[in-house]
Parts: structure tokens; C-alpha cells; sequence
């Protein structure tokens, strides 16, 4: 009988490195599902960043000012147009000019409420810049100055004096706000082209990890069919063996027997022996002392070679027969 032979297809199969493989594709899926994690958490964060970054309330604000901008040199024209005219003809100059400031200050101040410049840098500027300018031409506009109508030379020159400085600054100051945007939306398209390579990046690596996953697969696959085999190899020759095979711990208590080692025995199957006999002691060997030898030397990795005896087969009749243990336990 050859004691302990399934230890050695076990070993055979190699059931170890089979885990290893298995465990390496459970740790490639776990590192698959992170950095798909990973990027969409990247790819969400990035585009709020890029979102806040655009200057949008800028550029709104940039074309609400060029708007007001347009107006108050229309004013500065019709103030030059004016101070040609004389008469009555001045007086209508003036009066239309009159309205058009009133609508101008207006429109300041509700597109300062609506974009709020007084929080942001150069159309806040602007709007200081403006707001003084309006307001004194509005004053001279209506009341005149020091006791002068509005209509004489003196006003008028102070007018026109005034809406022109307040409108080239204005204009500079517009020109240094459009400067800003500018260069925030330069520093957009630089973060658009960095989060767009890191998107490339981002796919690289996700193939890479996609070809990691699918030759796990193919090799576990491989595996499986390798172990299927080997499995169908190895049973077929245990079970068709002519020697009786079984495997027993150290203890007695019976594992696995081949059909050749049932038949010796008396029993119609291996399940059959596998289900009546549990411990070896009491229902094959005829010699407790016999066995305790045989289970000990076993446990301590020594062969058992031609150790000839007698067995007790199923009906309670004796036997002879060998038993032989050439590889260790």
C-alpha cells in the first residue's frame, strides 16, 4: 500500500503558486478600482478649479465698464460740439448732455451693485475714478460754477476739461483691468493644457492596467485549465491504480482511499470504506502496537518499506498485504 501518495499529487499541482496568481489578480482589480477612484476624483477637482479659475465676473464686468466708457465720451463730444455752439443753440448742447450724464451716473451705480466694483481691482479703480467726475458735472452742469451759468465759456471749458481727464484715466485703468483678464485667461489655457495631459497620462495608465487586468485573466484562465487537467491526470491514476492507495493523519483518523484499496479490503467503493471506517486503528489494523508504530514513524517523516501484516477487511476476515510509505507524510 502506498501511504501518503495524494500528498505528493498535491504538491504536484502546486496549489501554492496557484493562490499567489490568484492573489496577485484580487491585488491588480483592488489597484484597477483605486486609481479609477483616483482619476475620477482628479478629473472632478481639476474641473472645478478650472471653472473658478475662468474670469468670467472679469470679463463681464470689463464689457459693463467699456459701455459706460462709450457713453462718457459721447458726453465729452457733446461738450465739444457745445462749446462751439452759442446761444440757445448751447443751451439744448448742454441740456441734452445734462440727460445723458443723469442716465450715465445711473447705469454707473447699478452696474456697480450688479458686478460689484467696489471688490474688484482696476473696475473698482474705475469706478473712482468716474464716479467724483459725474458727480462734479452733474453740479456744474445744473447750477454752474461760482455763481457762472452753466452756459458760459468758463463752465463749459471745466466740463469738457473734466470729462476728458476722467475719461483718459478711466481709460487706462480699463486698459490695465483688460491686461488682468488677459493674463488670467493666459493661465487658464496653461492649466487646460496641463489637465489635458494629465488626462492622456490618466488614459495611458488606465490601458496599462487594463492590460495587467486582462493578462491576470488569461493566466489565471490558463491556470484553472492547467489544474483541471492535472486534477484529471492525477485522479485517473489513483483511482485506476491496482495498488491500494490511501491517506490517513497522523492520528488514524482516514482521509482518502482509491477504489483498488476499498475492493482489497471487502468494501464495494471508496465511498463506502471512506464512510464506515474513521479510524484506522480499530477497523484495519489488527495490531494496536503495530499501528502506533507505523503512525509515529510516519509523523516523524521516516518511510515505511514492505512492512507486511495482516488486514481486517469488512466482513472481519484477516488479510495479508504490505504496506510501503516511499515519500514523507
Amino acid at each position: 500500500m502506498l501511504f501518503g501518495w495524494p500528498s505528493k499529487i498535491a504538491k504536484k499541482l502546486r496549489l501554492d503558486r496557484f493562490l499567489k496568481r490568484q492573489n496577485s489578480y484580487i491585488l491588480a482589480i483592488l489597484a484597477l478600482t483605486l486609481f479609477v477612484a483616483g482619476t475620477v476624483r482628479y478629473v472632478q477637482v481639476t474641473l472645478a478649479d478650472i471653472e473658478e479659475s475662468i474670469p468670467l465676473k472679469v470679463i463681464e464686468d470689463s464689457q459693463a465698464m467699456s459701455a459706460i466708457l462709450f457713453d462718457i465720451n459721447e458726453i465729452t463730444q457733446g461738450l465739444a460740439v457745445a462749446k462751439l455752439a452759442i446761444g440757445m443753440e448751447r443751451e439744448r448742447k448742454l441740456a441734452a448732455v445734462r440727460d445723458r450724464l443723469a442716465n450715465v451716473n445711473t447705469a454707473l451705480e447699478e452696474k456697480r451693485v450688479e458686478y460689484g466694483f467696489d471688490n474688484l481691482i482696476g473696475t473698482a479703480a474705475i469706478y473712482g475714478v468716474l464716479s467724483p467726475a459725474l458727480f462734479d458735472m452733474r453740479g456744474w452742469i445744473q447750477d454752474g460754477i461760482s455763481g457762472l451759468p452753466p452756459e458760459n465759456d468758463i463752465v463749459v471749458n471745466a466740463l469738457l476739461d473734466r470729462a476728458r481727464g476722467a475719461l483718459a484715466k478711466a481709460d487706462s485703468l480699463h486698459d490695465q483691468a483688460n491686461g488682468v483678464a488677459v493674463e488670467l485667461l493666459r493661465v487658464q489655457a496653461e492649466k487646460i493644457s496641463d489637465f489635458r495631459q494629465a488626462v492622456l497620462l490618466v488614459l495611458l495608465g488606465l490601458a496599462g492596467l487594463a492590460a495587467i487586468l486582462i493578462y491576470y485573466i488569461y493566466n489565471r484562465r490558463a491556470s484553472e485549465l492547467a489544474l483541471q487537467q492535472s486534477e484529471w491526470k492525477y485522479r485517473r491514476i489513483y483511482e485506476n491504480a491496482r495498488e491500494g492507495i490511501f491517506q490517513a493523519h497522523g492520528d488514524g483518523t482516514l482521509i482518502d482511499v482509491n477504489p483498488a484499496m476499498a475492493f482489497f479490503l471487502g468494501y464495494n467503493s471508496a465511498e463506502e470504506m471512506k464512510r464506515l471506517v474513521s479510524l484506522l486503528q480499530s477497523s484495519v489494523y489488527t495490531d494496536m502496537e503495530i499501528a502506533r508504530k507505523h503512525f509515529m514513524l510516519l509523523t516523524k517523516r521516516q518511510y515505511l518499506i514492505d512492512e507486511i501484516y495482516q488486514w481486517r477487511r469488512k466482513d472481519g476476515t484477516l488479510t495479508w498485504g504490505g504496506d510501503q510509505c516511499p515519500w514523507r507524510v
